[in-house]
């Protein structure tokens, strides 16, 4: 099997032909199923195989290289052109490369229709010789090499005398547009490029090419006369240059039978980049090629805004169940393509429209459509949050409220599930969507959306699982959310119903036992109830001494907490003491340079400040401060503890006014 791309492809071929007979009076001792068929398969994705052999290969002699020249020029093997001289010179102007040769090759069988096929291959001959010239004189390191050249004469066949600049136009926006890599499928092999409708990529071409009609179709060219058919023209001509590939499937409709005709299947027709290098140069194209200049100005944004608007023009039945790859596509990758647009607005309003929500359910499966929901809803808050003009008419966080009320109105309709097997099963899968979301919104400080969306899912596991882990650290999760709010009681309640099915499940000398009491000792802590919070610490230290190598930081955060007590009430050789013991557990496994260790370092500052030890204070602070700017990810919060730690620091040099 060549260029493998999906495991089940490969599944269609896990031949296990029957046992060999046995000898008689001699039993075959259950083996029957072990001798299962060879299988060589290519492919290039890496993950499909990862224990398969990677085999290395030579360049192509010479009689190779030609003899592919002439095959993918459309002509047999044996064919007289493979004996001539000018097919000689292009494979060694090509060095081989078979890539090189290929795109020649199909080049050349688009030569043949006008040249005839010695002529055709005596003009290609030359214009092969000019591009590797032109590549050599060109001192620019960045300019086009060997492979670029070709496939840029290729991609300009001449229109009334002069180079079109069309094809190269569209491979550029097909590259641009469609495979940026983290604008991808998520859900196809991660080294495959991607496989795009062809109705989809048509639709893109068409926009575009109306779009710049005036720069690219000159006036009287055929291309002007005739651009509505050009225009369908173009992923066949690409495809017949070998840099797009035409892959058809069939899906059997529901409640048919198929015959050997094919009767009864849905056909759809994709497109895909053959080439990582041909890949390359379509974004060579967008960014660097001189004659796109003035229409690759801003292409990101202009060309996914143009292509969202010329999709959103077609009638959208986004919930419909029959098949349609085109509109599959745009229930996964729209939102991403108006991302990309700068148009939040209207990403907003289709992740909150329940009827493109539940589509996404019906194409994706519902973790998918889940993972994809949240993935988009981040990426949107990400860009808002950022653009000052945006965030002027829009609020990130109600754009995120919103999606995932329209998600959790998705999971929660009526599915097709009929058995109790089935039902439980559906009851899972939005359980763990619902936790999922959860944990998006807490992330984003949307407190009462988290706490929402946690509890249904509580119950739907609840219902469908019993008291389990899982139930378990959901009502974890909500406390600590309900600690954020100041909410105590709440908190308390679903802590102490989240310990007590720990204590079920695991004991009480569990970890997930203590850090469950931990953080009941937080809560009363922030509640100012020091002998609640001290009990509940020493409790949780008890179970956590039982294996201290695998706990130190955690005791070291306990050990922090019980210093803040006593620093509280006054107690500040206890809390120098508590804190001490903090920084010493934790260094155990953080070593010396983390930032987490530089608040137990401010903490000691102020018990030495307090105790009039000034210079080793000095010193700990000045080594919080160090530690501090370690921290990658530490954003403007960092910056002001750093800065409050510095006001700390001029106070005790005589620097009030600093």
């Amino acid at each position: 099997l060549d260029d493998v791309y999906f495991e089940a492809d490969l599944e269609w071929f896990q031949f296990v032909p029957p046992a060999p007979p046995q000898p008689k009076g001699k039993r075959n001792k259950g083996k029957s199923d072990v001798f299962a068929s060879s299988l060589v398969v290519t492919t290039r994705c890496r993950d499909l195989l990862p224990a398969a052999d990677t085999v290395e290969i030579d360049l192509l002699e010479e009689q190779d290289a030609i003899k592919l020249l002439v095959t993918e020029s459309g002509q047999s093997s044996d064919h007289v052109m493979a004996e001539s001289k000018e097919a000689r010179n292009v494979v060694r102007e090509c060095a081989n490369h078979p890539l090189a040769v290929k795109s020649v090759g199909r080049w050349l069988s688009l030569k043949h229709a006008t040249a005839g096929v010695i002529s055709s291959v005596e003009e290609i001959s030359e214009d092969v010789a000019k591009s590797i010239d032109r590549v050599l004189k060109n001192e620019d390191p960045d300019g086009p090499d060997m492979i670029y050249e070709i496939m840029g004469m290729s991609f300009s066949p001449a229109v009334n005398g002069e180079p079109t600049k069309v094809i190269k136009f569209c491979f550029a926006a097909f590259v641009q547009v469609f495979c940026q890599e983290d604008y991808v499928s998520e859900y196809m092999s991660t080294a495959a490029p991607p496989m795009i409708p062809w109705a989809t990529a048509e639709l893109l071409f068409e926009t575009l090419l109306h779009m710049e009609e005036a720069a690219l179709f000159e006036e009287g060219s055929l291309f002007h006369a005739q651009r509505k058919e050009a225009i369908v023209l173009i992923p066949e001509a690409l495809s017949a240059l070998g840099v797009l590939k035409l892959i058809t499937t069939f899906e059997l409709d529901e409640d048919e039978s198929v015959d050997s005709s094919r009767d009864g299947l849905s056909e759809e027709r994709f497109l895909q980049i053959m080439h990582t290098i041909q890949h390359e140069y379509g974004e060579y194209l967008s960014k660097h090629e001189p004659n796109l200049k003035p229409l690759t100005k801003d292409c990101e944004r202009r060309w996914n805004r143009a292509f969202v608007e010329a999709y959103l023009k077609q009638a959208a039945d986004w919930d419909s169940e029959l098949p349609d790859a085109s509109r599959d596509y745009g229930l996964e990758m729209l939102i991403a393509h108006m991302l990309r647009a700068e148009m939040y607005e209207e990403a907003a309003g289709h992740l909150a429209d329940e009827t493109f929500v539940r589509g996404r359910m019906y194409t994706l499966g519902r973790e998918n459509a889940t993972r994809r929901q949240i993935s988009d809803c981040e990426k949107l808050f990400e860009l808002v949050s950022e653009d000052p003009k945006a965030r002027q008419t829009a609020d990130p966080r109600t754009y995120m409220v919103r999606a995932y009320e329209a998600l959790g109105a998705a999971l929660g309709s009526d599915g097709t599930e009929n058995t109790v097997e089935e039902r439980r099963l559906y009851s899972i899968e939005s359980g763990r969507a619902h936790y999922a979301v959860g944990f998006s919104l807490a992330e984003k400080r949307c407190w009462s959306a988290a706490i929402a969306h946690w509890e249904s899912s509580q119950e739907l596991l609840l219902s469908s699982l019993g008291m389990v882990e899982f139930v378990a650290a959901i009502l974890y999760n909500v406390g600590v959310v309900y600690s954020e709010m100041n909410e105590y009681e709440q908190a308390l309640a679903s802590l102490k119903q989240c310990l007590r099915i720990r204590g079920a499940i695991h004991g009480e000398e569990h970890i997930l036992y203590a850090q469950t009491i931990q953080k009941i000792g937080d809560v009363f802590l922030g509640m100012s109830d020091y002998t609640e919070a001290m009990e509940s610490y020493n409790w949780a230290m008890d179970v956590m001494h039982i294996e201290p190598s695998h706990h130190r930081v955690d005791i070291g955060d306990i050990l922090d907490n019980m210093g803040n007590i006593h620093y509280s009430k006054g107690e500040v050789p206890e809390a120098l003491r508590c804190y001490q013991d903090a920084l010493r557990s934790k260094k155990v496994e953080l070593g010396d340079d983390h930032p987490e260790l530089a608040v137990t370092y401010q903490h000691i500052g102020n018990c030495l400040s307090d105790q009039g030890d000034t210079d080793e204070a000095i010193a700990h602070f000045e080594e919080a401060i160090r530690l501090k700017e370690l921290d990658p990810d530490g954003g403007d919060e960092r910056d002001a503890d750093v800065a409050s730690i510095e006001g700390v620091l001029n106070n005790l040099t005589g620097r009030q006014e600093e």
